[in-house]
């Protein structure tokens, strides 16, 4: 949305430029109390035939007070005042109006429709501020109110209540409309304000460009051919004298560009508004620049432009100057820079979702393993307890699912030789590939490993074909490729969140129907399908991007209606000097305790409780925490007890993160293990180089803890 910086000048030149629409409109509500006031007059011949000739005597004197103050007005030109003619006439008919509702009852008369008219006339037809309408309104109101209330007998009490209630209603609209109109209006002022400020610059950068070349034609031409923008005349829709870089964006050349219209260049769902905007141009609604569309050049390729047309004369007739911006990339820049932040939204929502549901699954999960410890497989419970358990780490996965949409669960990377992945992939998609499709390897037998997790390359792999095979209904061919790939500078300026180096490039291609540019700019949208409801969720091709971006690649797509579409996935090289360790598994005796305290600190109850009870049933002693405050005075007094603390992160008071600080201040020797539902990128190393010796996710199983805390007691 369009900002502005509104201030006292602004407001005075608003008002400046609304005189003649005040006037326009006073001498519109002046007619309307002139004409409508006594032609209303045959209401009351039937409705109170004795009361006629008063209120056609009222009408008549509310009619012509009208007719005077529109002779006046017409004549005289008040500026701003003439606000103070329409605001007399609106009294003059209101107290009318109010004469006429105490005459007829008061609290049941039917007179209350004039009084909304006159209301609703008052608000909508003159451009006053909302604050001077609303005061206006209140005292006629008022007025009104009191008259009714002081001349008429209390009588049918209901009936005036809700009368008052449809009257005050449609105060209340017709308020809001002139208040919507009002900024309506003032939003349109500073825009046609700044527009024609804009459009004085084009003029003088016009006027002083065509000078130049009655100056001098080859100072002119050298600014033109070397110009890093493409320059064009425009006339009789044909595209003349263009300069070096409008042919080369535009493909043609000079002789080409004379038999074609610029509008076959223009990309075609662009045509019917760049065709309303040289109309508004020509008819001076509109000038400066005009928004970014896209071309079609020569190639068939499909460029965003940036355009600045200005109005000249050329050989002595109407013509447009035009400056034309090749910012393809910009956009290509924007939508990725979009789509990152649109991720990290989502990651954060994500994330604060994941905390609390960690917690309960914990809770779930953690007492049906103390549940199943002491079942035999015999027992007619085991089964179900067993089927519940694994829904529960099966809801444990859909949230780090999430997470990683949002980027906000590490990837567990190791080098990796990516061909093997795709090997080993294969015989998954030959179930899910028809046969009318074939496949091609083309399998790069040099390829550089890379720092990946083997499980979500396959997911990436996985998407990525099945959404090929979803575009080829009738057939066709996938094509998987790998190649190293050298990243320098000048790819990286072109892309958001990449670095120069070795890379190695997976490529999916096929040969469907393609995509049309605006799918093409939302296909890493969450939740974005072009497949029938039921059919796509709209996450597959948002988690291929949050995989990538937390491998620290990119995933570039291109694609054509018709011909296909081919994604790119660009991964860094593996640093083979990282070492990578793999977790061994333990015997359950391995797991108890020797009678050894452990301190464990979390804000959930049921957490506390639970943790204790799986601690203890494993030959530990426990001592609990609420918070961090909490934990660090138990420390205080028991800290030649206590062998260890499990800590979480999300906490209220001090958290986690302080809390760790604070016990190592107490003893740098204490061991800690962090155990929290998710950590931001680098904070889980952060908290390692602080001085935590291990990271347990929620939700967790007992075994997984208990080797933890079996490792680091030894």
């Amino acid at each position: 949305m369009h900002a502005f910086n509104i201030g006292p000048t602004d407001i005075e030149s608003f008002n400046k430029d609304q005189k003649p629409l005040l006037r326009e409109r006073v001498n519109i509500i002046l007619l309307l109390g002139c004409l409508l006031v006594p032609f209303f007059g045959w209401i009351d011949y039937l409705l109170f035939r004795d009361l006629f000739s008063r209120f056609m005597t009222y009408r008549l004197i509310a009619s012509l007070s009208c007719l005077v103050l529109y002779v006046f007005n017409r004549k005289w030109n008040l500026g701003f005042k003439s606000s103070y003619l329409g605001i007399s006439g609106y009294y003059i008919v209101g107290l009318v109006i109010i004469k006429m509702i105490t005459d007829t009852g008061g609290y049941s008369t039917s007179y209350y429709a004039g009084l909304n008219l006159i209301f609703l006339g008052f608000c909508t037809v003159l451009p006053l501020s909302s604050k001077i309408l609303a005061f206006h309104c209140l005292v006629l109101y008022a007025t009104y109110l009191c008259s009714v209330l002081f001349f008429n007998p209390l009588d049918r009490l209901p009936l005036f209540i809700g009368n008052n209630m449809f009257v005050l209603s449609t105060l209340i609209i017709a308020l809001v409309a002139s208040l919507v109109n009002h900024r309506l209006r003032f939003k349109e002022y500073k825009l046609r304000s700044e527009l024609h400020q804009t459009q004085q610059k084009l003029k003088k950068y016009s006027e002083s460009l065509e000078n130049s070349v009655r100056e001098s034609e080859e100072k002119y031409r050298h600014v033109v051919d070397y110009a890093n923008d493409a320059i064009f005349i425009l006339q009789d829709r044909v595209i003349k004298f263009p300069n070096p870089k409008a042919r080369e964006i535009l493909g043609y050349t000079e002789d080409e560009l004379a038999g074609i219209s610029f509008m076959d260049i223009v990309f075609g769902e662009d045509r019917g508004w760049i065709l309303e905007k040289y109309r508004q141009m020509r008819n001076g609604e509109i000038s400066a620049s005009i928004a970014p569309f896209r071309i079609t050049n020569k190639s068939g390729d499909i460029l965003w432009v940036d355009m600045n047309p200005v109005p000249i004369r050329w050989n002595g007739r109407e013509a447009t100057l035009h400056l034309i911006r090749d910012i393809t990339e910009r956009k290509k820049l924007e939508t990725e820079l979009f789509q990152a932040q649109k991720m990290e939204a989502i990651g954060t929502l994500a994330g604060g979702i994941a905390h609390d549901f960690n917690n309960l699954l914990q809770v779930i999960s953690g007492y049906l393993q103390l549940i199943l410890l002491n079942k035999s497989p015999e027992d007619p419970d085991a089964y179900a307890l067993g089927q519940i358990d694994k829904a529960s780490q099966r809801a444990s996965e859909l949230t780090k699912q999430l997470l990683v949409y949002g980027r906000k669960v590490e990837s567990e990377l190791k080098p990796i030789d990516l061909n093997q992945v795709i090997l080993r992939v294969s015989s998954l998609l030959e179930r899910v590939i028809p046969k009318m499709i074939l496949m091609d390897m083309h399998l790069a037998p040099d390829l550089i490993k890379v720092s990946a997790d083997p499980t979500q390359l396959e997911q990436i792999i996985m998407n990525l074909v099945v959404n090929a095979r979803d575009a080829m209904p009738k057939g066709g061919r996938i094509i998987i490729e790998t190649r190293n790939f050298t990243m320098d500078a000048d790819f990286c300026e072109k892309h958001v969140d990449v670095t120069p180096g070795d890379y190695a490039l997976l490529t999916i291609s096929d040969t469907g129907k393609g995509m049309a540019q605006g799918t093409l700019e939302r296909i890493f949208d969450p939740f974005y399908t072009t497949k029938e409801k039921g059919k796509g969720t709209g996450l597959g091709l948002a988690i291929v991007f949050s995989i990538v971006k937390s491998h620290r690649g990119t995933v570039l797509c291109h694609s054509k209606p018709h011909i296909g579409a081919t994604f790119e996935i660009y991964l860094p090289a593996a640093d083979l000097a990282t070492p990578y360790e793999k977790a061994t598994g333990k015997t359950e005796e391995s797991l108890q305790g020797n009678r050894e305290t452990i301190l464990f600190v979390d804000d959930d109850r049921d957490l506390l409780k639970l943790t204790q009870t799986m601690l203890e049933t494993y030959n530990y002693r426990t001592l609990s925490a609420k918070n961090g405050e909490e934990a660090l005075e138990k420390f205080k007094i028991k800290r030649d007890i206590i062998s260890l603390v499990i800590l979480d992160l999300n906490m209220p008071g001090m958290g986690g993160a302080r809390c760790l600080e604070e016990l190592l201040v107490i003893d740098p020797e204490v061991k800690v293990i962090i155990a929290t539902g998710y950590l931001d990128e680098g904070q889980k190393d952060d908290l390692l180089r602080a001085g935590a010796l291990a990271y347990v996710a929620k939700p967790y199983r007992f075994q997984t803890m208990l080797r933890e805390i079996e490792r680091l007691l030894g």
